[in-house]
């Protein structure tokens, strides 16, 4: 290796794509030369990519590898392909890399047409032949970026919230997310309904951890005296927190909850109220990218509709 390719390797984020168990291996980090890279990332998945280019700066560099697995019958090829990561951002280099002789890797399925690099010596080759992109050459052209920013790809909204504020839950999801913003049914994890919750027979907090890490791109907490003291909200709050962007993490104050019941919330609006019109027209126009295109004259009808229920429920007064 010349002092350019350390040089260069210094300064870029390798970005691996593997299996967790195979990636932790001594000998794997040992094949990779982690200590060569600026840093090392394990990518298993769409968001994991998304999220680690999302907080990079615009000038940094990145590789990314894909190992193949020549135990396998997938080889680690077909699973990165089905992430839909070349699909979301088709100005991605990777590079296939492998242990095993090429031979190996294709001898069941006679398919030949890949490059697959070993990891004799491919440090040599990075300032050629892989060629590190910057975070600005990956995300260009790609189907998230929104106003030069990365949007979410997950789709699903959690709605947490405890039985007993049930009801104007229910009015929230039916006529600001449904009605008002054309927000498909399906798609929204309303746990005190069965239809819309989880499935019998499912393992609860696996099924909530599954949906908030994977699916879940908007969280929005009601937040209520009864809210505040209850384990299982606190649980779903404390997850959302780690796991959302500030933008996709709303808490919605119902009466007599007020900001100070979540001071530990580090935004400049710490929460909405339930009856303040501006703030509930602000939930779309602060989302749009989520939320995509809508009618806003329908959808400003829906607010004042919503409205008219909290006053006549008396959620207003407080």
């Amino acid at each position: 290796m010349t002092s350019t390719d350390y040089e260069i390797l210094g300064k870029t984020i390798l970005l691996f794509w593997d299996e967790k168990n195979n990636f932790d291996n001594a000998l794997t980090k040992r094949k990779i030369g982690i200590d060569l890279f600026q840093d090392v990332k394990l990518i298993e998945r769409l968001e994991v990519f998304k999220t680690t280019i999302s907080d990079a700066d615009d000038e940094q560099n990145f590789l990314f590898l894909v190992h193949l697995h020549h135990s396998e019958n997938n080889k680690g090829y077909d699973t990165f392909k089905n992430s839909s990561i070349t699909r979301y951002f088709p100005g991605l280099r990777f590079h296939l890399i492998s242990s095993a002789p090429k031979r190996e890797i294709y001898e069941q399925d006679g398919n030949s047409t890949l490059d697959v690099y070993s990891y004799d010596n491919y440090h040599d080759k990075i300032a050629n032949t892989f060629a590190p992109q910057t975070k600005l050459q990956i995300i260009t052209n790609s189907s998230l970026l929104v106003d030069n920013k990365l949007t979410t790809t997950k789709q699903g909204i959690f709605l947490s919230h405890t039985s007993k504020d049930r009801e104007v839950v229910e009015k929230f999801r039916d006529i600001i997310l449904n009605s008002g913003l054309n927000f498909d049914l399906a798609k929204i994890k309303f746990t005190s309904e069965e239809n819309h919750g989880i499935a019998g027979g499912i393992n609860i907090p696996e099924d909530l951890r599954t949906f908030l890490k994977d699916e879940t791109g908007l969280f929005i907490q009601f937040v209520s005296p009864d809210y505040l003291i209850s384990r299982v909200c606190l649980n779903e709050e404390g997850a959302a927190w780690c796991l959302m962007d500030e933008l996709m993490f709303l808490p919605i104050l119902l009466p007599p909850a007020s900001s100070k019941d979540i001071a530990w919330v580090k935004v400049v609006n710490k929460g909405i109220k339930i009856s303040n019109r501006d703030s509930l027209l602000n939930l779309y126009q602060d989302r749009k990218a989520f939320f995509g295109d809508i009618n806003v004259t329908h959808f400003n009808k829906k607010v004042e509709e919503f409205l008219e229920y909290i006053a006549a429920s008396g959620y207003s007064k407080a």
